[in-house]
């Protein structure tokens, strides 16, 4: 790593060693050992992690830097072994759920640094090791994580962004965390309140169509019993019927919204939520029960081409209070996902098409678009 002064300006450079092995990855060569994402600045440190993989080529390593000089104040190794017992990471497996050991792109709230679930203290130290139970949400450490990463675009169904502090994986764990907690395809937040864009209550289950909507909860919402759903059982491998009744938790939402756009961006100002992505035209629930009739194979391919970028793309602008439309207009490319971000009065947002997109209150004016954004009448329901 080095630092080289130009123009009085501090330009940081991530070069590797004359010793380092490349690799090839997404079809091209690279460092065994890259700083994944970006650098972190927090508090006059700054922070950035090194490595792929705790169990790969030495494991990660958390340094810590001064941004004005570059010196080197901790570095944190993090390989395959226990720092406490020295035992293997893998000791600490519960079920299908491992410690983190893989990197992302960093953030802090001031008390932390986080590394996807996993806390750092402010001095580049693991808060702990081992993988933390889903149930347990509750602690000075609740933030905003990705269990696959803040980079991952899939958007596959057992995988979304939580305001919390810990995630679950299989089939019988990705859905318990969206009951206990903030979650959703996309969140953001302000000092009290989560904002988000995910999958309506009764689909964190196993289920093949989802249906998402738009909605706000407190950052540390009640969870309440909200109904009862029976589970499938299976005895020597086999269907044998589903269960009982079992209560089922959700926390209470201040308001939710239908939507008819797909969401892929979103960022929170002062005064407006805005969310952008592409139209929404199916209901997978209904498109489900009548697959064979031909308006329903219309309006699934309409979805999959405006899926692939073919149908543009739509932005919303909706109050944070109550989640109302204040405005709606049409974009010619689809964002990125996460491709959106609020800078002095402007909007910038990047696009499929390659661009980045400059919106504010000069230039010309955007296309108005009928988006539909429609209340549902009980966010405190089991729905």
């Amino acid at each position: 790593m080095r630092v080289n002064a130009a123009d009085g300006q501090l330009v940081w450079r991530f070069r590797a060693a004359p010793e380092d092995r490349r690799m090839g990855a997404f079809e091209q060569l690279e460092s065994v050992w890259p700083v994944h994402g970006s650098v972190l600045v927090q508090n006059d440190t700054l922070y950035c992690v090194a490595g792929r993989s705790m169990f790969l080529d030495g494991g990660l390593r958390l340094v810590r830097l001064d941004p004005k000089t570059g010196r080197k104040l901790s570095e944190t190794i993090m390989d395959d072994r226990d720092p406490a017992s020295g035992d293997n990471l893998q000791v600490h497996v519960q079920g299908l759920n491992m410690p983190v050991s893989l990197p992302d792109i960093l953030s802090s709230d001031g008390k932390y640094v986080y590394m996807r679930s996993l806390p750092f203290t402010m001095d580049g130290k693991r808060k702990f090791v081992e993988y933390i139970d889903v149930k347990n949400q509750q602690g000075d450490d609740v933030h905003l994580f990705s269990p696959t990463g803040f980079l991952d675009d899939t958007m596959w169904h057992r995988t979304y962004w939580v305001y919390g502090r810990a995630f679950a994986s299989g089939h019988a764990g990705y859905s318990q965390a969206g009951h206990l907690v903030p979650a959703g395809r996309l969140l953001v937040f302000d000092d009290d309140t989560v904002y988000g864009y995910g999958r309506l209550r009764k689909f964190y289950r196993w289920t093949t169509p989802l249906e998402y909507h738009l909605f706000a909860t407190s950052k540390k919402p009640d969870v309440v019993q909200a109904g009862a759903e029976k589970k499938p059982v299976k005895k020597d491998g086999k269907s044998a019927g589903t269960s009982k009744d079992l209560p089922v938790a959700r926390f209470v939402q201040a308001w939710s919204n239908d939507v008819s756009v797909q969401t892929t961006a979103m960022v929170l100002t002062k005064d407006t939520l805005f969310v952008a992505g592409v139209p929404d035209v199916s209901d997978e629930e209904e498109a489900a029960k009548t697959l064979s009739q031909p308006d329903t194979e219309r309006r699934l391919a309409d979805q999959s081409a405006a899926f692939e970028g073919r149908r543009g793309g739509l932005l919303l602008a909706v109050s944070p209070k109550d989640g109302t439309k204040l405005a709606a207009y049409r974009l010619d490319a689809m964002p990125r996902f996460d491709g959106l971000i609020a800078v002095a009065g402007r909007l910038y947002m990047v696009t499929t098409d390659g661009k980045v997109v400059c919106l504010g209150t000069d230039g010309k004016p955007l296309q108005a678009a009928d988006v539909t954004v429609a209340a549902r009448p009980d966010p405190k329901a089991a729905k």
